[in-house]
């Protein structure tokens, strides 16, 4: 009688195996590490900062809610003109105020004149949007200085105290030259699980975005990203 021989798999093959395995379960999970917790005396405003903006022409309800996509600490950048992404929970058009400045120290009495104020008409879809600073030709972030970004939905022109606002802080900072060597190295696939690693947060939220454009199974990831940082409402909209 003929039996069937078993195929036999060398050791390269086995450790070959093991290795995909092993990355694709790596695949499913994205840690955030923030590298440091800087003070902060302004954090973005808290998930159950809401209400309706009635005074202008939007269509908000009590839950309305605007979101700045920020940890709670000053997160982390590798570029000097980064992109920064923000949330609505609702389809909205209205006039919206953006502005960067530096963070003046704790104690302190210096007073920075904003790098940018603008003020533009906004027609947006509910979802995740981005603002980038490419777009603002002379202004570059400094290394090592803390900022903070912030975006109100102009509820009241004329009673700034109403209108919908959300912050975040920022700083820029450089990398080793072996870990920039490494992001330069590294798949863009790979990409956002080294710079949440890294503690890199808005470089591993843009590096996500960019990938969810060509391959929306990235908003899982994404959703876990936000997660980690409390933005439980965000995320469950990328998990829609």
């Amino acid at each position: 009688m003929n039996y069937l021989k078993p195929i036999g798999l060398n050791s390269t093959i086995i450790l070959t195996l093991l290795g995909l395995f092993t990355s694709s379960a790596q695949a499913e999970n994205i840690i955030y590490n923030p590298l440091t917790r800087t003070e902060i005396d302004i954090r973005r405003v808290p998930e159950d900062a809401r209400g309706p903006c009635d005074r202008v022409a939007v269509v908000t309800n009590d839950d309305f809610v605007l979101r700045v996509l920020v940890p709670e600490h000053t997160g982390l950048t590798t570029q000097p003109q980064p992109i920064l992404y923000w949330y609505v929970s609702e389809p909205v058009s209205a006039q919206f105020v953006f502005q960067l400045e530096q963070k003046a120290k704790v104690n302190s009495f210096d007073y920075f004149e904003p790098l940018i104020k603008t003020t533009f008409d906004l027609s947006v879809e509910t979802g995740i949007h981005s603002l980038s600073l490419a777009k603002y030709d002379n202004v570059k972030l400094e290394k090592d200085i803390q900022y903070i970004w912030s975006l109100s939905l102009v509820c009241d022109p004329y009673n700034p105290s109403v209108n919908r606002l959300a912050v975040g802080t920022i700083m820029h900072v450089e990398p080793s030259p072996e870990l920039t060597e490494t992001f330069k190295q590294t798949p863009a696939t790979d990409l956002p699980y080294l710079y949440a690693k890294e503690g890199f947060w808005y470089d591993a939220l843009h590096s996500l975005s960019e990938l969810i454009k060509k391959t929306p199974n990235f908003r899982k990831i994404r959703a876990e990203l936000l997660q980690q940082v409390g933005l439980h409402k965000v995320a469950t909209f990328d998990l829609e």
